[in-house]
């Protein structure tokens, strides 16, 4: 991530989200991803970089590039640490504080065409009265080991993500651990 989005995980959760509100207002199937996903069943993470699913990588890029948004053709394609060659699509807010990046849902094997394994919660500020699109706790665990096995590549040390985070998930959701989970 470059130096002029230090402070990302700091921000309000308008600008944080406000990528999530631009398709919401578009209309652009999505939900949030990775660490931002974890921590809102309840594991301790830090977010530098929202990363969010969609359907379409370039129809959603395009909505936000109409928003203001930038493309970000300077940073390495990344995930966390781990520069890859997968599809993606890294955006900045128009002032510059956040950074975007857009994933494929089909790479990371999460059916977002299916609204039933999606939480819609209400957005933290008491300024807008939005609702952001999260994954449940079963559908995060379900996507991550089926990426885990069969992924959007091989790369080994990339593979180390959805291992961790399930394992995440073990460690700090007790519903997770319960026998009427599986069902």
């Amino acid at each position: 991530m470059s130096e002029t989005h230090s402070g990302a995980a700091e921000t309000a959760p308008q600008i944080r989200y406000e990528s999530c509100l631009a398709f919401e207002q578009t209309g652009i199937p999505h939900v949030v991803w990775f660490e931002k996903a974890l921590r809102r069943h309840g594991v301790p993470t830090v977010a530098l970089d929202l990363y969010i699913l969609v359907l379409d990588i370039e129809v959603a890029a395009n909505a936000l590039v109409e928003s203001g948004w930038v493309l970000d053709t300077v940073s390495p394609r990344q995930i966390g640490g781990t520069v890859v060659e997968i599809s993606q699509n890294p955006l900045i807010t128009p002032d510059n504080r956040t950074r975007t990046v857009l994933l494929l849902a089909s790479g990371w094997r999460f059916p977002l065409a299916t609204n039933l394994l999606l939480e819609h919660v209400p957005m933290s500020d008491k300024l807008l009265s939005a609702n952001l699109s999260f994954p449940t706790s079963s559908a995060l665990l379900d996507a991550l080991i089926k990426s885990y096995r069969a992924g959007p590549t091989v790369h080994q040390k990339l593979l180390l993500h959805p291992s961790c985070y399930y394992n995440y998930l073990y460690e700090y959701v007790p519903a997770v651990t319960e026998p009427s989970f599986a069902d």
